[in-house]
């Protein structure tokens, strides 16, 4: 499959990714799992092999209600917009829509920031390009200073 222009623009860094982004990304990386939530941020991440990597990353913030597993394959996402009141206004979180092989899901979130970029879970060293990482809890090797001449 080849990318999009759109999502080659997104990629590039030359604007800001979108869900539909991330659903073009999602036919390559169809691995997604829950990495993190500290009771505000949700983080999800999807992967090719989520063994060594994820390539993209969900951030839901604000997060008010998880209907979804911890696991999950070949997804698709949705925002479907604010969560009505009870007096039919608007206000409150948005309601954003996973559609996956496990069955339909909802995350409730007041926004969500999309990320793109390799994430590595192993010690890379030097060798990381522009838009890589090292996940944070990876141990990385200590680097011995040059010996003086």
């Amino acid at each position: 499959m080849e990318a999009s222009e759109a999502l080659r623009q997104a990629l590039g860094g030359y604007r800001a990714p979108t869900l539909a982004d991330v659903n073009e990304l999602a036919r390559y990386h169809c691995d997604f799992h829950v990495q993190s939530f500290d009771g505000l941020r949700l983080v999800v991440v999807g992967s090719f092999d989520l063994c060594y990597y994820h390539g993209l990353e969900l951030h839901f913030v604000e997060v008010a209600r998880i209907d979804c597993p911890v696991r999950f394959h070949n997804p698709t996402f949705a925002d479907e917009g604010p969560v009505s009141a009870h007096d039919g206004s608007a206000a409150g979180p948005r309601r954003y829509a996973i559609r996956s092989d496990e069955g339909a899901h909802t995350i409730l979130a007041g926004s969500v920031e999309i990320v793109f970029g390799t994430v590595y879970y192993y010690d890379r060293g030097a060798a990381l390009k522009s838009g890589e990482r090292i996940a944070p809890w990876v141990k990385r090797a200590k680097t011995e200073p040059a010996p003086a001449t």
